[in-house]
C-alpha cells in the first residue's frame, strides 16, 4: 500500500468517534443507513466513481446489523465513519458547494474501500451465495 493510500483523511478520526457511539444503537444505526440510502440516491451523479462501493457499503452495514454477515469491528466502524461523514453536510467542505462539495466525501470512501479492499471482496463473494428468497427455480416457476 502506498503512503497515500495508509494516510487517514482529514476528518475521519472524528467520523469514527461517532461510529463507535453508533454501533450499541440498532435504531440509530438503521436510522443512518435511512439517511445515506436517501442522500446517495440525490448525489448519486456526484458519486458515481464510487457509487457500487457506496451501496456495497449499506448492504454489508445492513447484513452485519441484522447478524447475517459478519465484519471485523474496525471495518464495520470504518464503514459506518464514512457513512457519518457522508450524511453530514457540513464537514470540510459543505455538500451545497457546486463542483467541490462532494470531494471530502469521495476522498473519505475512498480511503475505506482502499483499506478494506479484501473484505469488500469478501462480502460481495458471501452476497453472491446467498439464497435469492423473491427468485424462483425454474422448477418452482413450472408448478404455477
Amino acid at each position: 500500500m502506498s503512503e497515500s493510500k495508509d494516510k487517514e483523511p482529514k476528518g475521519f478520526k472524528k467520523a469514527y468517534k461517532q461510529a463507535e457511539k453508533l454501533t450499541e444503537d440498532r435504531n440509530a444505526l438503521q436510522s443512518l443507513l435511512d439517511k445515506a440510502t436517501d442522500k446517495a440516491g440525490d448525489y448519486k451523479g456526484r458519486l458515481k466513481e464510487v457509487w457500487t462501493e457506496v451501496q456495497i457499503f449499506f448492504r454489508m452495514l445492513m447484513a452485519w446489523k441484522d447478524g447475517k454477515h459478519k465484519l471485523e469491528l474496525k471495518t464495520g466502524l470504518s464503514i459506518i465513519a464514512a457513512i457519518i461523514y457522508f450524511v453530514n453536510p457540513f464537514d470540510i467542505i459543505p455538500d451545497f458547494i457546486p463542483a467541490l462539495g462532494m470531494v471530502d466525501d469521495i476522498t473519505i470512501i475512498t480511503y475505506v474501500i482502499t483499506r478494506f479492499e479484501k473484505e469488500i471482496e469478501r462480502f460481495s463473494e458471501w452476497e453472491a451465495n446467498q439464497e435469492k428468497p423473491n427468485e424462483l427455480t425454474a422448477e418452482e416457476a413450472d408448478d404455477l
